[in-house]
């Protein structure tokens, strides 16, 4: 699946190590990549609380919204990249449909889905422009895909996940130095 998205110009990289190593190259540092594993899921949270406005599908007993879907784009296209991400990330989106449907309940949808992106955007900016001194390189796939792969990833390298490839990335992080 690495070789669709770099044919298809979505990753900078020429492999999944390569492109893993520019997003770390614009995280490499620890406060900005904290910030970020406690800010892209407040972002994936207001991303998909927009898409869970859109219903696809009804009857008496469930709705499909346009964010299951998505959901299922995500775990697929994580689990193409890394089987244990893709396990894992379904953890994450049930437990984020958890919550939008706890919202959807609530009179404070909205409010939560601001302030879901405010804690994203407070936390993505203030580890870059404090922390690693430069504005995001921002791309659109990047922001919405790769890096909250990235993230996932870089949680499961921190509990000893595949620390050959982790090792790789490193390693591959400085050829990105000064690239946008």
């Amino acid at each position: 699946m690495a070789s669709l998205f770099i044919s298809l110009g979505l990753f900078k990289g020429k492999t999944l190590a390569e492109e893993l190593a520019f997003v770390r190259w614009y995280h490499k540092h620890p406060v900005n990549l904290t910030l970020h594993t406690i800010g892209v899921p407040f972002l994936l949270y207001a991303i998909f609380s927009l898409l869970h406005c859109v219903k696809l599908y009804s009857t008496p007993t469930f709705t499909i919204h346009l964010s299951h879907v998505c959901s299922l784009l995500y775990v697929i296209g994580f689990a193409s990249l890394d089987l244990l991400a893709g396990f894992c990330s379904i953890s994450v989106f049930y437990w984020m449909h958890q919550l939008l449907a706890y919202a959807d309940a609530s009179s404070h949808y909205w409010l939560i889905t601001f302030s879901a992106l405010l804690i994203a955007a407070a936390t993505q900016l203030t580890g870059h422009f404090k922390y690693e001194k430069d504005s995001p390189a921002f791309r659109f796939f990047e922001a919405v895909f790769t890096t909250p792969f990235f993230i996932l990833l870089n949680i499961l390298f921190v509990v000893g996940w595949k620390p050959k490839f982790y090792k790789q990335i490193k390693t591959l992080t400085p050829m990105w130095k000064g690239i946008r």
